[in-house]
């Protein structure tokens, strides 16, 4: 009865969190291929090509 109960109430907070994390990754998703067919993905990548460039690894 109260591993019922202990699932019950871990339930409802874990649902909620995951629906949030599927809807954050939607839209992402539909940003993301706006950003591409639009070309703004390729403005972003280009401005973005200098700082990254001098990233090194730690290892």
């Amino acid at each position: 009865m109260a591993v019922g109960l202990i699932e019950f109430a871990i339930s409802g907070p874990v649902q909620q969190a995951t629906a949030s994390a599927l809807l954050a990754g939607a839209a992402m998703l539909i940003l993301v291929g706006a950003a591409l067919v639009t070309g703004l993905w390729g403005e972003l990548t280009a401005v973005l090509r200098g700082p990254i460039s001098g990233f090194e690894t730690p290892i």
